[in-house]
């Protein structure tokens, strides 16, 4: 057998170690940490542990691919609830993670993208299963990677994690998912997957017993994203035009719960969303783009009438109506109607000091970028 920084990197056995089980041949067939899942002091085998976890890995790395997908799922599925229903204990899934996290490391940082790919599905199974916030700084590395496929998982693992992060006052304040989730859709405007994945990562409405920091700072990051495609509107047409709805449905319902200047900002954001796809609706000459230019467009409208009938001002809910059902709009008069539902908008003392939404620039020379 050989050694290799003081691990074993041939055929892997490690010895009974304070009743710690023996580490066999072949990881993929055997488990042989099912006694220490459950106990409440697994450090006792962490060296069993270690030595199963670096063989999967070393598995996944050099093996072909159907044994290294195996692998991979070996090595994630001893933090996941079994079908048994076989409890886990919580000191194991932090040993257990831990080790996992080091010994992924070269992985995470190989120039190799089949590499960083299944360190970021690893990454991914490991968030969900467990939620541990002590993963934030590997999801920030998968958020940051060039590659879309990797930065994908990124953003999935960072959705895993939010409800985590975002559970008290503290770790909010000293989160960096929501920014570095904005910094992978920027890194790839042109990915659907990634800002499908993004938006439902911040979508934290239907967490329970989130305290008002963390919505706030969901909000704020939702707000961003959303002004981001706004942005990319006014140059074109960004891909995935019906994920944009998510924002319009999740600000609608914490709008009231917001201070007042994030409420301006998200009555912002959605007036200029419902001005930019309005304006590209009108442009566009049917198809599978104007239909679902038109539900965001409807969601829009929606969401703003929505929060204006919870304020009981029904002059923007008259102006905002119309375009419920925007196919039957005069382009002529879109402009105008416009102006007079943001002049409506601002004679509601919260939001008097909203802004003219953008214009988009030309259909010729529109442009994603």
């Amino acid at each position: 057998m050989r050694l290799k920084n003081g691990l074993l990197t041939g055929i892997v056995m490690a010895g009974v170690v304070c009743g710690a089980p023996l580490v066999r041949a072949n990881p993929i067939d055997d488990d042989p940490l099912k006694d220490i899942r459950t106990s409440p002091n697994p450090s006792a085998g962490a060296s069993a542990i270690a030595s199963y976890v670096e063989a999967l890995v070393k598995i996944i790395r050099e093996s072909n691919a159907e044994d290294a997908s195996k692998a991979r799922l070996k090595l994630c599925e001893q933090v996941e609830v079994r079908p048994s229903g076989s409890q886990i204990s919580a000191a194991f899934q932090l040993t257990y993670v831990g080790i996992v996290v080091d010994a992924i490391q070269p992985m995470l940082q190989s120039s190799e993208v089949a590499d960083r790919l299944n360190a970021a599905i690893i990454i991914y199974r490991l968030c969900n299963a467990t939620k541990l916030s002590n993963l934030q700084m590997s999801v920030q590395t998968l958020l940051s990677d060039e590659s879309e496929a990797v930065a994908l998982w990124g953003v999935k693992s960072a959705g895993a994690l939010i409800p985590t992060v975002l559970a008290s006052s503290f770790s909010t304040s000293n989160e960096k998912l929501t920014t570095g989730i904005l910094e992978a859709v920027m890194k790839h405007p042109e990915s659907g997957p990634i800002i499908q994945d993004a938006y439902k990562a911040l979508d934290v409405s239907a967490i329970n017993g989130l305290p008002s920091t963390g919505i706030t700072k969901a909000t704020e990051a939702m707000n961003q994203l959303l002004a981001f495609r706004i942005r990319l509107y006014v140059k074109g047409l960004p891909v995935d035009i019906q994920a944009d709805r998510d924002p319009t449905l999740f600000l609608w319902k914490v709008v009231s719960a917001q201070d007042p200047g994030l409420a301006r900002q998200s009555v912002q954001n959605l007036i200029n969303l419902l001005s930019v796809t309005s304006q590209r609706f009108i442009e566009v000459s049917g198809g599978d783009t104007k239909d679902r230019l038109k539900r965001v467009i409807e969601s829009a409208a929606g969401s703003l009438i929505v929060i204006f009938q919870s304020l009981k001002t029904p002059g923007p809910i008259s102006a905002f109506n119309p375009f419920k059902n925007v196919g039957m709009i005069n382009p002529r008069q879109l402009s105008s109607m416009l102006q007079t539902a943001v002049a409506e908008t601002r004679k509601v003392s919260l939001f008097s000091e909203i802004q003219d939404p953008p214009s988009v620039e030309p259909a010729q020379a529109a442009r994603v970028n």
